[in-house]
């Protein structure tokens, strides 16, 4: 019976060929898009799994909170992990920190070769403990043990050695900054919250710190990692965090402080810290991408049913005939249900092909590497089978049922369609395909204006025709004045200016100590450092006092400027009245001497905060 089903299906699709095109490519669309979002979807949700200890490795997560101000930050101080390791080894297996200095890049040399890396990452020789790294050149268990190290992965060592040996080359980082390959290392997978080309030994940085690493409970540039016992609990740990920060933490800081766990595999989906290593993604866009890829399937198979039960009528001599020679209904049904499934399967063919055609561009757009391997796996092939035969058994019940319901005197008297019921339910299957499509209209008008909004928004700073030269590892900041010198006798550039964080998109946060508070009560900020010309560079408006002074030094040691909601934040009633008021740091003690007006220092995401712009020098150096 199915045999004969299959052959009647396919002399069915031979004989109505504009009907059997436009329904079957009609289906391959619909399944094709359904496709392409889900291996989004599911590209997304795999972030950080791959990893033998995903489920027992954790994040710790510093909350700074100064009356209202503060941070939420994803990175850590240079001793919490070492120190938790120490202080809870029960609850603890091992740990890892990865610094970076909060850098963008970093330019290293080999031979006459020069790159410029935007994935170097200072670690911790445990991080082959914490997180799976294969090693395909060196030993893991030594590639990091000492200072000077570093391990690269198989597409960076190419890029510096080519086909050459990469063990005990010495690549250079600066004056006093060579670094000894002891390993290399496969490329980090796609699905991981940040990726690396080079990690260098943490112990390097003693270096750069006179002779030992920072001990500092302030400063935290380190994204620290923990991999907890098999029998530990994360909430012990986290109710253990108070107790830790009131013994470690400083007494002007520890009862601002909060620390928790934040899980590995939570991190790409559901974290939206300062200072994340990449940008992560939203679980509320995959919800919403997961609803979409739902409607435009259904649409699908609405249409599909629509199709079939709109060309009943061409069809009624056919089923009347077979009536009378003696066909039951539910043979009738097979017969359908299986030209149904044909159908789904073919249409599964070409949308195959489609993705495969689309998929180069859908990477593109999408920024991510998704291969056609992903339908190699046998299952994951069965699997989609099985679900298109499955959406096929769907959509052709009912006009499996209504066709066959035919009545054979009907039919040859030419009135098989004297039913309501046919036209009832296609109406409804409209509306119902309509209500989504306006559904997904509205939300597709309301993501353009938002984006507009985004695209349009008044930031409060001048971003047009402004171009950002990273400078950090470079010998620029030690010869700014003559750089900046060099840059102005072109008549194409107006101003230069320099700002240690890209304004509009990160600040770092910096201790202070405003009038009215006492010696012991520091408050973090967000603040940006910056050189003189900052002001008149980004067309900052100033709405009391004045902006900094060029060439002069007292500016530069003892001025900061302040923002409005900083005014309202501290009380001090009008914008005029701030001027000439104290603002202790641990740099020095320096005065308001201007106002400017909120600008967006981050995100539009985020509300505007209260902000400090300072010009010490030695934040550059």
């Amino acid at each position: 019976m199915l045999k004969y089903n299959i052959k009647v299906a396919f002399r069915t699709i031979a004989k109505r060929k504009l009907y059997s095109l436009v329904n079957i490519f009609g289906l391959a669309v619909g399944i094709a898009s359904f496709i392409l979002m889900a291996l989004y979807i599911s590209d997304e949700v795999r972030y950080d799994r791959h990893h033998e200890n995903a489920d027992r490795i954790y994040r710790v997560v510093n909350v700074y909170d100064f009356q209202g101000v503060g941070e939420n930050s994803s990175s850590s101080p240079f001793p919490v992990g070492p120190t938790l390791v120490k202080e809870y080894p029960h609850l603890i297996k091992s740990m890892v920190r990865f610094f970076n200095n909060w850098s963008s890049s970093f330019f290293f040399e080999y031979e006459e070769k020069k790159f410029k890396e935007e994935k170097f990452f200072f670690v911790d020789s445990t991080v082959f403990e914490v997180f799976d790294i294969s090693f395909l050149r060196g030993n893991s268990q030594t590639a990091l043990a000492e200072p000077g190290s570093v391990v690269m992965t198989e597409s960076t060592a190419k890029r510096y050695f080519g086909d050459a040996d990469p063990l005990g080359k010495i690549i250079r980082g600066g004056e006093n900054f060579n670094l000894l390959v002891t390993g290399v290392i496969e490329d980090p997978v796609s699905q991981s919250h940040f990726t690396y080309d080079l990690l260098a030994s943490f112990s390097t940085l003693s270096k750069f710190y006179g002779g030992k690493e920072p001990q500092t409970w302030i400063w935290n540039p380190c994204w620290t990692y923990l991999l907890l016992q098999e029998d530990s609990n994360p909430e012990e740990l986290d109710r253990l965090f108070p107790i830790f920060i009131q013994k470690y933490f400083y007494d002007a800081e520890r009862d601002n402080i909060s620390l928790y766990l934040q899980p590995l595999k939570n991190i790409h989906l559901k974290s939206s810290l300062d200072y994340e290593i990449e940008q992560n993604g939203q679980i509320t866009y995959v919800r919403i991408l997961s609803v979409i890829a739902l409607f435009i399937l259904i649409i699908a198979l609405i249409n599909f049913m629509n199709l079939a039960t709109a060309v009943a009528g061409k069809r009624a001599r056919e089923i009347g005939m077979k009536k009378v020679a003696g066909a039951y209904k539910r043979q009738l049904i097979y017969q359908f249900i299986t030209e149904s499934v044909v159908l789904s399967i073919i249409g599964l063919i070409i949308a195959l092909a489609l993705v495969e055609i689309v998929m180069p561009y859908f990477n593109d757009f999408t920024g991510k590497n998704i291969t056609s391997t992903y339908f190699l796996d046998p299952w994951k092939l069965i699997v989609l089978i099985l679900f298109t035969m499955l959406m096929g058994v769907f959509s052709g019940i009912y006009p499996a049922f209504y066709l066959a319901s035919f009545k054979p005197i009907q039919v040859l008297k030419g009135e098989p369609n004297k039913g309501e019921s046919g036209v009832m339910a296609r109406k409804v299957l409209v509306v119902i395909q309509f209500a989504i499509l306006i559904i997904l209209l509205v939300g597709t008008i309301v993501a353009f204006q938002q984006h507009k909004f985004l695209k349009d928004a008044d930031l409060g700073f001048t971003r047009d025709n402004i171009m950002f030269v990273p400078t950090q590892q470079t010998r620029i900041p030690a010869h700014y004045a003559a750089f900046k010198s060099e840059l102005l006798k072109s008549p194409d550039i107006t101003n230069v200016t320099a700002v240690d964080y890209i304004i509009g998109r990160d600040h770092n946060t910096h201790e202070f100590r405003p009038e009215g508070f006492p010696g012991d009560q520091w408050q973090f900020y967000p603040a940006l450092m910056v050189r003189e010309g900052f002001v008149e560079t980004f067309n900052i408006d100033i709405v009391a006092g004045r902006d900094f002074i060029t060439g002069t030094k007292s500016d530069q040691e003892e001025s900061i400027l302040i923002n409005e909601s900083m005014v309202k934040h501290l009380g001090w009633g009008s914008n005029e009245n701030a001027i000439g008021k104290k603002f202790r740091s641990y740099n020095g003690r320096e005065k308001v001497t201007g106002v400017f007006k909120d600008f967006h220092g981050t995100s539009l995401h985020t509300d505007v905060t209260p902000m400090v712009i300072s010009m010490r020098q030695d934040d550059f150096e």
